[in-house]
């Protein structure tokens, strides 16, 4: 009978194969634990690689690996196609367990990691936020309390829109940073509307205080969506203000100054030349 043999393409301390999915013999399955053992000597970590064509239920590989990561695409009825990798095997180590969404993007990949809510806990002080109409706050009890989530329900047309950009820009106004996730509407859309109503929402976009961004939930898995949402708290989607102060305190400076002698200028640009 013939070694079966595995094409392996070796690195200084790296073995990468193709899919092994052959028959899976008696002898094959001696190949490559005597493989595993020769390697576990020569300080190498080994990648197999099994397109899970083989018949179910075969976990010869799985046994003599000492990790399994397991890696599926699903193809939803609408939008793109949504990959998860799952953490079947780990010996000696806590590993965190459950789906987790990834992508593949220009220079590799981007894992999404579940997130536990236990994991994420802060310490606030509990208070009332207002929406800065005073009827409101009065029927729900002097406003909304800080960390918790309120569902705003209705038809199309019953001001959802108008309530959550009301709560924003209230916030705003008091200082704090807001960011708003636009689903079906267009953020275009949203600034006409609000701008209609009064409500001065473009103010606080262009100040900084409001962020907004357009997700497409086609187009995004949740567990990506959800680091995203994360994302404000570490500064990503907010716009940094502190240069555009500096700037304006040197404007100030110059109105201070008065004009700026022409031959003084010229004098101290001959002497910045060599």
């Amino acid at each position: 009978m013939r070694n079966i043999k595995v094409p392996v393409y070796v690195c200084v301390y790296r073995v990468v194969t193709e899919p092994v999915s052959e028959a899976r013999t008696d002898r094959y399955r001696r190949q490559i634990l005597s493989l595993k053992q020769y390697f576990a000597g020569k300080d190498t970590t080994v990648l197999l690689l099994d397109d899970r064509t083989s018949e179910p239920g075969d976990l010869q590989l799985q046994s003599l690996a000492h990790g399994v990561i397991l890696l599926e695409q699903m193809s939803p009825t609408y939008g793109d196609e949504r990959r998860q990798l799952r953490i079947q095997k780990l010996r000696g180590i806590k590993f965190r367990g459950g789906r987790h969404d990834f992508t593949i993007r220009t220079g590799g990949l981007v894992v999404f990691p579940r997130l536990v809510a236990s994991e994420h806990q802060d310490k606030f002080e509990m208070t009332r936020l207002s929406s800065g109409v005073k009827p409101l706050d009065d029927l729900l009890g002097g406003g909304l309390d800080r960390g918790t989530s309120t569902l705003i329900t209705g038809p199309a047309g019953a001001g959802k829109s108008a309530v959550a950009v009301q709560y924003a820009v209230a916030a705003a106004e008091r200082g704090d940073h807001v960011v708003m996730f636009a689903f079906d509407e267009r953020v275009m859309t949203l600034m006409e509307r609000t701008r209609a109503l009064g409500i001065p929402l473009e103010k606080h976009v262009k100040a900084g205080t409001i962020a907004i961004q357009q997700i497409d939930p086609a187009e995004m898995s949740p567990g990506e969506f959800a680091y995203v949402v994360r994302g404000p708290r570490q500064g990503e989607l907010l716009p940094r203000r502190a240069p555009a102060r500096r700037a304006r305190h040197r404007d100030r400076r110059a109105d201070r100054r008065g004009p700026r002698d022409p031959a003084g200028a010229a004098r101290a640009d001959r002497r910045g030349q060599p």
